[in-house]
This record gives C-alpha cells, structure tokens and sequence, in this order.
C-alpha cells in the first residue's frame, strides 16, 4: 500500500514538472542558416544621379504665367511644364484678350443679324476670321516661353511659382527619366584592377535592396582626386529623388562560402559574439566570429555550420538553457 502511494506520487510529481517547464517555455521564431557563395563587399560612398535627367534654365527674362506640375509628378513627353513670357508681353496679352472677346461679341452679333435677314452671309464669315485670326494670336502670345517635357519622365526640381519674375540664365526646373539611375565612387589605383564590367553591386532604400551593375570604369586617373572613377546602373521605380551620397556595395574578388545571419540576431558580452543555437528544444549560446557588414546582414567566419538553427525572435526573454517553443521556423 506504501509503495502504490509513493508511485502515484512520484507519478504526480513528474506530471506537475512537466506541466511547469511547458508553462515556462519561450515562444521564438527560428531559421536553419546555411553557407552562400558570395563575393567579397567592398563599401564606397557615392552619388545618387538619374542616367538621364535634364535641366532647364530661363533663355531671356519674363514672368511665370503658368506652371502645369508639380514636384514630383509624372509628367509625358510633349506636356507644357512652364510659361513665361517676357514681361512687356504682358500688356499684349491684356490688350489680345479684351479685342479677342471684342470680337467674339460682334460675330455673335452678325449671326443674330444674318437670321433676321439683316446681313449678308459675307459678313458673318469675315467676322468669324476675324476672331479666329484674334484667338490665334492670343495663343501665340500665351505660348511665347513655354518649356515642354523632352521626354517622359518626373519632376526632380521646381525653382519657379506662378507671378515670379526670373532672369535670363537661371534655372526653371529639373526632370528626369523614371527606371533608370547611377552612382558614380571612385576608387584607387590599387583597387580598380578588383572591379569588373557587370560586376554585381547593390545600395539599399527605405530598407530595400536595389541591384545593378557596373556599367563603367575609367582608364585614366582623376588627377584632381587621385582616382578613378566607377559608374554602377540600376533599373528601378524606387527612386524619386537623386542628388544624394549613398552608401554602395561592390562584389569583388572570388566567391567565398560563408555563413550569412540577420544583423540583429547577434549579442556581445566581454567583447565576445554570440547567437543562441536550438539543441532538443533547448537554446544555447553559441560563440561566433563575425566578417563583414551591411546594413541588414553580418557574415559570420566561425561558430555556424551549415543547417545549424538559431534564434530569430525573443532573444532578449532566453539565455543559455533556456527550455523553448518554435511557433515559426523560417527557411
């Protein structure tokens, strides 16, 4: 009898442990890293410039009479962007529009005439020439300095508004053509044999990673800078705005497999990095090395096998030992 309670009890016991350590576990989120073949990164700062942008300046003064966009719009080829007429047109438009409408008065007039039978049908026609000659000559007056779109593409700069009065020789406005955009870095004499036409690079915008490639390097050195100067091409709608330095990334050298984890995964203590690695639903510190950098990825040199599973999620509630529960693993 003593021994069947000391059974049940110890049963009860091992029930309520376990019911404990299932409470206590941690929810995480977790991914099986593996090895990438990826070529060494090298970081430059350049400019950010569209590959084909346009700016238009004020060829003789005048006033700005019209503007038909605005910053940032999409405008099509052939679309009147700004007006300005010379300021001394402005009294010829003044005086086109009152003969215009002049005109137009006494044309109505003779065909009220003309149905009552007062007029001949001659008279009618040479004042409906007439206004047609007016209507022609006050869109011609209107349309003296007006700027059209080159081509399609959107509006990067806008330096003008309506009733400004601008000078021979200043800038108007800034367009460029959507999809296509450059950075341009230079590098040292050193370094140039390293990069190749079509060479992969990449920057990132508004957390996203935007491809190219090298399109152009030169031959000679920038002696001014001591340089040469790299050009790199992407195709992309994500840019809306260039003029800006960013940071860029160039793959150079031979392709090394290396093991790749978010930047965010990673803790330091004592100057030492570590991940938590997942053994039998267990988490454990795992001691690593890291490489190189980007803005989202760090590559780590030791410590990661390929298929090791570490922590994504709920790092900060574990610590080596800690009992877990994967709610998602993500390959």
């Amino acid at each position: 009898m003593l021994l069947l309670l000391f059974i049940i009890s110890a049963c009860n016991t091992e029930t309520k442990q376990e019911a404990q350590t299932k409470a206590t576990k941690v929810i995480v989120e977790t991914t099986a890293v593996k090895l990438e073949k990826r070529d060494d990164l090298k970081s430059y700062f350049g400019e950010l410039r569209f590959s084909k942008s346009t700016n238009f300046v004020a060829q003789q003064s005048g006033v700005v009479t019209k503007l038909h966009a605005l910053l940032g719009q999409k405008v099509i080829r052939g679309k009147a962007i700004v007006a300005y007429p010379p300021i001394d047109y402005q009294l010829q438009i003044e005086q086109a529009k009152i003969q215009k409408n002049k005109t137009f008065k006494d044309y109505n007039r003779q065909i009220e005439l003309f149905n009552a039978g007062a007029v001949s049908k001659v008279s009618v026609d040479d004042y409906k020439a007439q206004f047609e000659i007016d209507n022609k000559t006050l869109e011609q007056l209107n349309n003296v300095n007006v700027i059209k779109a080159p081509f399609t593409g959107i509006i990067t700069q806008l330096y003008v508004a309506v009733g400004q009065e601008i000078n021979a020789g200043e800038p108007v406005f800034s367009m460029a053509q959507q999809g296509e955009v450059e950075v341009q870095f230079y590098v040292t004499s050193n370094e140039i044999k390293d990069i190749h036409i079509n060479a992969n690079v990449f920057f990132i915008i508004n957390k996203e990673k935007i491809y190219g490639k090298i399109s152009k390097k030169a031959m000679q050195l920038d002696e001014q800078r001591r340089a040469f100067m790299v050009t790199a091409s992407f195709e992309t709608n994500t840019v809306m705005y260039a003029g800006n330095t960013i940071d860029i990334m160039v793959e150079i050298g031979q392709p090394k497999a290396r093991v790749w984890i978010p930047i965010d995964v990673f803790r330091k203590q004592n100057g030492q990095h570590y991940v938590y690695i997942v053994k039998d639903s267990i988490a454990r510190q795992q001691n690593i090395v890291i490489g190189k950098r980007t803005e989202t990825e760090v590559e780590v040199i030791k410590g990661l096998a390929n298929g090791d599973e570490i922590v994504l999620s709920g790092i900060d509630k574990v610590s080596d030992g800690t009992a877990i529960s994967i709610k998602n693993k993500k390959y």
